[in-house]
């Protein structure tokens, strides 16, 4: 099901061959491949997370409720199903509407307002009736004592020799690579992605060089940083 979100999206985004090399990378990666085979939260994760994606981009073409509606709905969903998904769908939607209407406008935009109120509002119901202490004592142990790993040049080094294990290395360089050639709008929501990505990895260092599967939802950034440069390369084989 996130494939074929994630080939609508790319597809947008750039054109069938670039959403064609974005579908092959997503569906055929062996990390992913077998990560999405373990019954864990994360996988629905990624799922909702590329739909949630998919429902801001269509959002930015017109402006409509109904897109609106849908991002809202579909990032709870993804909120819910596993938090950390609120990093980078937070930050892909406050850099995004930013970029479309402005920091005072938003802050009057109803259907700002509206997606965000949907974003939160499953994740609010399910833990507001849990109890307090173990979300605190989660933020305790796994962020707050950790945080003196930041100031660590060796941990960002094993973050980096982490994913480039997972991603391959000349994958995570033509991603990022095909972040600075993309069209406007497409770099913002890209830019949107990894700082959430960034963000959350700062917010569980630890996390970031020893559990593979807390980067998953990596693997739709780096396939949709890749349609860029698919296209052009595409387009020169074409020629």
């Amino acid at each position: 099901i996130g494939g074929v979100f994630l080939f609508a999206l790319a597809r947008r985004m750039t054109s069938a061959g670039g959403a064609l090399v974005a579908l092959a990378y997503y569906l055929l990666l062996p990390f992913g491949a077998q990560a999405s085979r373990s019954f864990q939260p994360d996988p629905g994760m990624v799922m909702w997370l590329i739909m949630a994606v998919y429902a801001l981009y269509r959002w930015s073409e017109k402006l409509e409720w109904r897109w609106a509606i849908l991002s809202g709905i579909f990032t709870g969903m993804a909120i819910l199903t596993k938090p950390v998904a609120a990093y980078i769908l937070a930050a892909t939607s406050l850099v995004l509407v930013i970029y479309l209407l402005g920091f005072k406008a938003a802050l009057k935009n109803a259907q700002a307002w509206s997606m965000a109120f949907l974003m939160i509002l499953p994740s609010a119901i399910y833990y507001l009736g849990r109890s307090r202490g173990s979300i605190w004592d989660y933020i305790t142990n796994w962020t707050l004592s950790l945080s003196h790993l930041l100031v660590n040049p060796a941990f960002y080094m094993r973050w980096l020799s982490f994913v480039q294990d997972l991603m391959g290395f000349i994958a995570l360089l033509l991603a990022l690579t095909g972040v600075l050639i993309s069209q406007k709008r497409n770099k913002v929501i890209l830019l949107g992605l990894w700082l959430g990505y960034a963000l959350y990895g700062l917010s569980l260092p630890y996390q970031m060089y020893t559990h593979n599967y807390y980067h998953l939802q990596l693997i739709p950034i780096l396939a949709l940083s890749l349609t860029s440069i698919a296209q052009v390369l595409m387009e020169q084989v074409v020629q």
